[in-house]
């Protein structure tokens, strides 16, 4: 079964926009093939790019924002040795591992993550649950997985926003 869904370009390119003005450092923290970081560097913006060949290797560096599209599945998700980590969700693993290393994530996740876990929604709205932004069924195509992307702001008081990315 495959596993391994790269981040189409477009949403690429719209997540990118998703990034407060004043970030300037952004880690990557699991970036596949790059399509998150080549959206990166093609923007106007000034970014300073960390894009980790190796989640493991994450140092404790503050970053301004994370940018990433973490593994969705336990089997798509390795440690220093190549097998599986072991990690029935690597996405709440490295959501939470980034949430002590910036003030701003934003994140492709499936939408299981939010509907299926207390835990997981609690987890998201106690560090600050921004805004939840529906994709479309054909984002990854040949997958039957339903996707967001959620704007995680560290200390964001208000409600969240609701809103839907189509092209």
């Amino acid at each position: 079964m495959n596993y391994n869904f790269q981040t189409p370009e477009i949403v690429a390119d719209y997540m990118v926009t998703l990034i407060p003005k004043k970030c300037r450092t952004i880690l990557e923290p699991t970036p596949g093939k790059g399509n998150l970081v080549n959206a990166l560097e093609k923007s106007d913006r000034p970014f300073e790019i960390t894009a980790l060949a190796n989640f493991w290797d994450l140092d404790d560096e503050f970053y301004d924002c994370v940018l990433m599209n973490p593994p969705f599945n336990k089997d798509a998700f390795f440690d220093h040795s190549g097998k599986p980590a072991g990690y029935n969700m690597p996405c709440s693993f490295i959501i939470d591992t980034c949430m002590k290393r910036t003030d701003n994530i934003i994140a492709l996740l499936p939408w299981s993550h939010i509907t299926n876990s207390v835990l997981r929604v609690k987890q998201l709205m106690n560090y600050g649950l921004q805004t939840v932004i529906t994709l479309p069924r054909k984002t990854f195509p040949g997958s039957r997985v339903q996707t967001c992307i959620v704007q995680l702001k560290k200390g964001y008081p208000e409600k969240t926003e609701f809103k839907y990315f189509d092209w």
